[in-house]
């Protein structure tokens, strides 16, 4: 039997960020109530300090920062359509009998069919038409990913203030085919922490140490 690995955690301060930020810092007394902008900020500041664009798509909403020196210069969230959100990724994946953790193999280097980018509703309509016009699994998976990243770039990013050092932010950007689908459709790397999907927690973390140094 393996030995004795616990260990002790020495909390010196809470924060809390996100949706439900200031409802969960009241019930749990958090000492700091951060906006999920600036710890996505922080955050990737600290993972690379050349980040000059910062590209997040969470679960639930998508959000687009610009930053200079660890500055944010410009913000924008979308938290009302769902279609360019993890949710809408997780849901097709589910409907195609793929499990996430295999989705990212399935779909990298796929060739994909053009899939609106509109809404859910159109972007269903065409996965829906494509598996019956009898495209693969595997394909329609791209088409997906390919969908999202449109829709991100049409709906949410300002295109045009796109700077050359890009982190992607937030779970979605585990999936390494959703990040090739940036890459390739913006024509330059984009840098991915393994910490991606902590970095709202990892900037308020952060944020909390400069204070209290």
């Amino acid at each position: 039997m393996a030995g004795d690995h616990s260990c002790e955690f020495i909390f010196e301060g809470v924060g809390t960020t996100g949706s439900g930020r200031k409802f969960v810092g009241v019930i749990i007394n958090a000492d700091l109530v951060i906006d999920e902008i600036t710890a996505h900020a922080r955050a990737a500041w600290e993972l690379n300090s050349e980040t000059d664009t910062i590209i997040e798509i969470g679960g639930q909403d998508s959000k687009f920062t610009t930053m200079t020196e660890g500055v944010v210069t410009f913000s924008v969230m979308n938290n009302v359509c769902a279609a360019g959100t993890g949710s809408f990724i997780e849901e097709q994946a589910r409907k195609l009998g793929v499990p996430l953790s295999e989705y990212a193999n399935r779909a990298m280097n796929m060739p994909a069919p053009v899939a609106s980018n509109r809404c859910t509703v159109f972007m269903e309509r065409d996965i829906n038409n494509y598996i019956t016009e009898g495209y693969s699994v595997d394909e329609v998976l791209a088409a997906v990913l390919h969908s999202v990243c449109e829709n991100y770039l049409a709906k949410v990013a300002v295109e045009a203030s796109i700077g050359d050092d890009i982190c992607f932010q937030g779970a979605t950007a585990r999936n390494r085919a959703l990040v090739a689908a940036f890459e390739q459709r913006l024509g330059r790397p984009i840098f991915v922490s393994p910490f991606c999907h902590l970095a709202g927690a990892l900037g308020c973390a952060l944020i909390h140490w400069l204070i209290m140094k």
